[in-house]
């Protein structure tokens, strides 16, 4: 019996609620008809009073009274429809209504008479002081010639209306049957709506079994009521957010792979080399003095090799802990870049001309930084301009500025005379271990992890670092490092 219950108010609730809804309905329809028929009035309106403007500037008038007999003329066979011509004073001049004139009193404070003297064709609607129907006036300013002279008019038109489409009586009569019709289908259809609640009830039962099952991917049909409608959206939702969860893992667990296949690879190479060379040693080159000198001098290298590639790891392991705390205090940017560039690379084995350009217009610039990182990530760059350039060439670190409302815009540039890099690569050169080159990377010693550490810092400092390609058209790398500041911090 409780089922049977629960439809038979579900149907009444759903009668109740759509038959209020049809009323509104009913309301809100009556009224958009009504407005729809303005609209047309005033279209009307505005057609007739174009062809009234040049019918009445080619007639030849040559007095003031042949413009009353001439409007009577034109509205004769229409008694609703009105033409009222008004001079600049408020005073008619000719009506197609009024039988004398002389009784129309002063029109100077009708909204529409006064707008249009003022060059802005107006509409208005109010009661008609004559038959109170509710009329629709138009007005607008109208230039005539009579006794070879220029005057200036009011064209006024005006309609009842209740002679449009929309008020006349068959129209009603269709309108209010029309509704009938739709209150009993509405009946009909309340009847319905108890199958569609319980059907949205079942759907939600058989999307929760799916889940249970681990099919997130399942899709919960409902058409239901609103609570009903959140209630499988929430489920669907949570079911996107484990379908995420369990990639993001998936994601996570595929980087970690990729990561000890990386540093497996990274650190095999140089582990081989100095395995190779020391069994060599050991198999008698030791007694060479010169074969042994060199191959301890490449196993030298190939530790300080595996020795950088365990401190970047490191590094970016400090980097990449969440929730990374770091101290900044203010530091002179012209002063840090500045100094770096004349320290350390102002003499080099390449001969390769570093400089540093103040593009600011100011001595100082204070910017919130934990200099020790800051430092190394430039210089990650740095390095690796001065690997990959050829001898003799330049490379240059700009600083600009730019004001963004109350915020400070500091961009540093770092560009070189490279060979560059292929667009293709742009995006994944701050991946770790990723190398353009991995033959010469390797033989230069680069642990591809240069370029990671350094977007890494960047983005500690709340900044974002691009390769963009230099804008001159020559071939090199071009950096940029964006950060911004409060004005106020300056």
């Amino acid at each position: 019996m409780k089922p049977i219950k629960t439809r038979t108010l579900l149907i009444f609730v759903s009668s109740a609620i759509l038959g209020v809804g049809f009323f509104i309905f009913a309301f809100i329809t009556t009224n958009q008809l009504k407005e729809t028929a303005i609209y047309q009035s005033k279209t009307n309106l505005q057609i007739i009073s174009r062809s009234m403007k040049s019918f009445l500037q080619k007639q030849q008038i040559t007095s003031i009274k042949s413009y009353d007999l001439l409007l009577k003329q034109i509205a004769f066979e229409n008694e609703d429809f009105r033409i009222t011509l008004i001079d600049f004073d408020g005073i008619v001049i000719a009506d197609s209504d009024a039988k004398n004139i002389l009784s129309l009193e002063n029109h100077l404070d009708r909204h529409e008479v006064l707008s249009a003297i003022k060059e802005k064709p107006c509409f208005a609607l109010r009661k008609s002081t004559v038959n109170q129907k509710e009329v629709l006036y138009f007005a607008k300013s109208i230039t005539l010639e009579h006794n070879q002279k220029q005057h200036n008019y009011v064209l006024r038109l005006s309609m009842p209306l209740e002679i449009s489409v929309y008020f006349t009586g068959n129209i009603k009569i269709k309108f209010l049957f029309s509704g009938i019709i739709i209150f009993s289908v509405i009946i009909i259809l309340s009847i319905l709506i108890s199958n569609f609640v319980i059907k949205g009830i079942s759907e939600l039962k058989k999307a929760s079994k799916e889940f249970s099952k681990n099919n997130f991917s399942y899709v919960p049909n409902v058409c239901s009521t609103k609570e009903i409608n959140q209630l499988a959206k929430s489920l669907q939702e949570m079911a996107i957010s484990i379908q995420n969860d369990r990639k993001r893992l998936k994601h996570l667990e595929q980087v970690r792979m990729d990561f000890v296949a990386n540093v497996s690879h990274e650190l095999k190479t140089p582990i081989t080399s100095i395995k190779g060379f020391s069994e060599t040693l050991l198999d008698g080159a030791i007694n060479d003095a010169d074969c042994a000198k060199n191959f301890i001098s490449i196993i030298n290298e190939q530790s300080s090799r595996m020795e950088q590639i365990i401190d970047d790891l490191l590094t970016l392991s400090r980097l990449e802990q969440e929730n990374k705390i770091i101290d900044y205090v203010k530091i002179d940017l012209i002063f840090l870049l500045d100094s770096l560039i004349k320290k350390e690379y102002a003499e080099n084995e390449k001969q390769i001309i570093f400089l540093f350009e103040n593009k600011t217009n100011n001595e100082q610039i204070l910017f919130p930084l934990n200099e020790s990182l800051f430092l190394q990530a430039i210089n990650n760059i740095l390095q690796n301009a001065k690997k990959y350039c050829p001898p003799k060439s330049t490379v240059e670190c700009l600083l600009e500025k730019n004001e963004m409302g109350d915020r400070q815009k500091i961009k540093i540039i770092i560009q070189d005379n490279g060979r560059g890099i292929p667009q293709e690569y742009k995006q994944r050169i701050f991946e770790r271990f990723f190398r353009v080159d991995k033959g010469r990377s390797r033989e230069e010693g680069e642990t591809g992890l240069g370029l990671s550490i350094a977007k890494h810092i960047v983005n500690l400092h709340g900044g974002q670092i691009s390769e963009t390609g230099r804008k001159d058209g020559k071939s090199g790398c071009r950096f940029e490092i964006d950060l911004l500041c409060q004005i106020k911090n300056y």
